[in-house]
């Protein structure tokens, strides 16, 4: 049952790595919900707060930054596929990504659950009017 659990988070192989993540997100259920993390997320936080919109955003464009050197890295080295190795180490910065969100939310007076319900208010709404394809905040 674990392996079959393991196997529809992760189709591919299960390798060691992975599966060591695997291991350390199921010990981190106490975060299952957005706000719940975002509070967890701020309790390791360790930067300038006197800056803190800047630095949580330009370390946001890092991170995320690292996700598209990620995916580049598997066009130009394997093809576009992406390998289980690969895999994990997206999954390592996904998460400083997801970090890096709720921090800003948290300096902005945000939570993680108001954002994403206004997030599909918004798309809910595109959809509606046939503007979901396109460009511009105000279609």
């Amino acid at each position: 049952e674990e392996r079959a659990r393991k196997r529809r988070l992760f189709p591919l192989e299960c390798d060691t790595l992975v599966c060591a993540l695997l291991n350390e997100l199921d010990q981190a259920r106490t975060a299952s919900t957005l706000n719940g993390y975002q509070r967890s997320a701020m309790e390791t936080a360790v930067y300038p707060r006197t800056q803190g919109i800047a630095y949580t955003a330009l370390k946001l464009a890092g991170e995320a930054g690292e996700v598209a050197q990620e995916i580049g890295k598997s066009i130009r080295d394997d093809a576009g596929k992406v390998t289980v190795d690969r895999r994990a180490r997206l999954l390592l910065e996904l998460g400083d990504v997801l970090w890096y969100v709720a921090a800003l939310a948290d300096e902005l007076g945000f939570t993680l659950s108001e954002i994403a319900q206004m997030n599909l208010d918004k798309l809910r709404s595109r959809k509606e009017r046939g503007t979901l394809q396109g460009s511009g905040e105000t279609r």
